[in-house]
């Protein structure tokens, strides 16, 4: 119930020092961020990233508007990627008064358990994709991401013009509004990208950007080919 009022979902937005994160806990390497879409992406709005300042007093003020002056309690599902910033999130958000338990959550039942409706809130570390593939996600009611289907008169009518728009500039301007929906009511709490770091040498240029979600090194064991003859 308190996540139906904008005012509880603007204060779980406020919670987030999102900056002292990327520069304490990812060591630089991401980019704080209030919205969900790519960067790179033509819906991005570098503006949007200043409605929700970190306000711990702010943030309590909202919920005690909403009638949770002392906050309220929260079970969130304890998945496999999540468990190295669970105590990040735990106490950003029990400084403005929301009380996380963590429930564990067996690996292979993780998909399950996020679509499950069972949990009002979730922490997800999402690929990034293109702006149709984001809308669809997380926007429409049928989404994967959308587990409550959710719906919004304003946000029908534009997921609609997105759907029917075949020129790719027009619809990058309708995304971009969607982008705005969004952020504006607090659809999700978007916090940090995570970096993508890279070493290279002499004679060998890295030609991404940054932005791949494809499997890194990082994820496969290394072998010394050499050794092989090959």
């Amino acid at each position: 119930k308190p996540l139906g009022d904008l005012r509880v979902r603007k204060a779980i937005n406020m919670a987030f020092d999102r900056q002292k994160m990327v520069t304490q806990v990812l060591r630089g390497s991401g980019k704080a961020t209030d919205q969900l879409f790519n960067p790179k992406s033509k819906a991005y709005d570098e503006t949007l990233n200043q409605l929700y300042p970190y306000d711990v007093a702010g943030a309590k003020k909202l919920l005690g508007e909403a009638g949770y002056p002392n906050g309220f309690k929260v079970t969130m599902p304890s998945l496999v990627f999540t468990k190295s910033f669970e105590p990040l999130f735990t106490q950003a958000l029990a400084d403005i008064g929301v009380k996380v338990t963590w429930e564990p959550v067996p690996a292979q039942q993780t998909t399950t358990a996020v679509a499950s409706g069972k949990y009002p809130m979730f922490l997800l570390v999402e690929g990034l994709a293109s702006d149709s593939v984001m809308t669809r996600s997380f926007y429409t009611p049928t989404g994967f991401r959308n587990v409550f289907r959710s719906t919004d008169p304003k946000l029908t009518d534009l997921l609609g013009q997105a759907a029917r728009e075949l020129d790719p500039a027009k619809a990058a301007g309708i995304y971009r509004e969607i982008n705005e929906f969004g952020v504006e009511n607090a659809w999700l709490a978007p916090v940090f990208y995570l970096g993508s770091d890279w070493v290279t040498k002499k004679g060998i240029t890295y030609l991404g950007d940054g932005s791949s979600t494809m499997s890194t090194v990082r994820q496969f064991g290394l072998a010394d080919s050499s050794r092989s003859g090959e």
